[in-house]
Order: C-alpha cells, then sequence, then structure tokens
C-alpha cells in the first residue's frame, strides 16, 4: 500500500467527532484531528518515512495501527 494511503487510513483512525462540540463551524465537520498530527504525518509521507513508523508502531499492538 501507497504512504500515502497508509497515511490517510491512519488520520481517519485518529480522528474525532466533532458532533458535541459547542462551536458552530467545527459542528460542520464529522470529524476533527489536530493540525499539527496531520503535519508530521504528512511530513514522514514526504521523506518516505511513514511506513517505517506504521509498521513499528502495529507491531507493537497500537490501536490505531490495523
Amino acid at each position: 500500500m501507497e504512504q500515502l494511503e497508509l497515511a490517510i487510513q491512519f488520520l481517519k483512525r485518529r480522528a474525532v467527532s466533532a458532533k458535541e462540540l459547542n462551536n458552530d463551524l467545527l459542528k460542520s465537520f464529522n470529524a476533527v484531528v489536530p493540525v499539527s498530527e496531520v503535519e508530521a504525518i504528512l511530513q514522514m509521507v514526504k521523506a518516505g518515512e511513514f511506513q517505517n513508523f506504521y509498521t513499528k508502531q502495529k507491531e507493537q499492538g497500537h490501536p490505531d495501527f490495523i
């Protein structure tokens, strides 16, 4: 699987529901992910490092890595 597709899957799993938030702007989104986390993941993809990060976390049994 390409690193970008893998990163997208990971970020979808990391996203949290925005339905319960009191902010009307955020309620327009189904889910949110901190921008700092998105940036870090995209930088890893850009550097070709995300696959190694993903594989290591999956081997350690982290629940966000399927």
